[in-house]
């Protein structure tokens, strides 16, 4: 089934989804193994911190996505780029406490043919990330379409708040799981930890090289130290930056 078909009880979705072309905003495959084993990547970005945003017209989650936009189209060569954000469907006290996932893979497409301003750039991914949410009901089918197909970002706020018990507080754990397999190609999450924040790279191992994606790694610090270091500047100095 196409992707024009999938979509066509909306057209918000039908015009994102046909501006996607798996074979030229994903990497490149640079392995073929039968193995599906999933790799991780953690990368500390240094320097910025959560007091930047403050005052901000445009949330964190908003900034770091177009990042990860400026990222892949400059790793890529391209001057726009298609992917999708997780959007955690938690947005009731309700929905909170419901058991269960209820995330969305929401498609979302950047277009830098175009002379505009980073502050711009970010209001515009801040509006489009809103409309996205306007259109969730026609998402069941679009969010198939994108199954492990897409490059994914995941925006993860104080990963590291933890409940407590008897008034101590839980310590905070991470547990590798050296046989899990890849949920998609590749996710970017960005996590929020201490104030600070961290990339983490989530990959299928059996059809990515760890140097690949440790080189992509470096387009995305490099792109984000200048972005919160330069706010004012043209989305094509960023995208025309020296290769990292």
């Amino acid at each position: 089934q196409s992707r024009r078909g999938s979509c066509a009880e909306d057209g918000y979705w039908t015009y994102i989804l046909n501006h996607y072309d798996e074979k030229r905003h994903r990497i490149p495959i640079d392995r073929n193994t039968e193995h599906d084993e999933k790799g991780e990547l953690r990368i500390p970005l240094p320097g910025i911190r959560d007091s930047w945003f403050e005052g901000k017209r445009f949330s964190e989650n908003a900034f770091f996505l177009t990042a990860a936009a400026l990222s892949l189209a400059r790793f890529l060569g391209l001057q726009e780029i298609a992917l999708a954000w997780v959007y955690n469907g938690r947005d009731s006290a309700e929905k909170m406490d419901t058991i269960g996932l209820l995330i969305h893979e929401l498609p979302i497409f950047f277009d830098f043919n175009r002379e505009l301003s980073l502050e711009e750039l970010l209001l515009e991914t801040r509006d489009s990330i809103l409309n996205g949410l306007g259109h969730l009901d026609g998402m069941s089918e679009v969010y198939a379409s994108l199954t492990d197909r897409v490059n994914c970002f995941l925006f993860q706020q104080n990963l590291h708040d933890s409940p407590s018990v008897d008034g101590r507080k839980m310590p905070f754990v991470p547990v590798v799981d050296k046989e899990a397999t890849a949920s998609n190609i590749l996710d970017m999450e960005l996590l929020k930890i201490d104030r600070g924040y961290q990339l983490y790279l989530d990959y299928d191992r059996g059809l990515y090289r760890k140097e690949t994606i440790a080189r992509l790694s470096r387009y995305y610090e490099q792109t984000v130290e200048h972005m919160w270091r330069n706010p004012g500047v043209p989305v094509a100095e960023i995208l025309n930056l020296a290769k990292p």
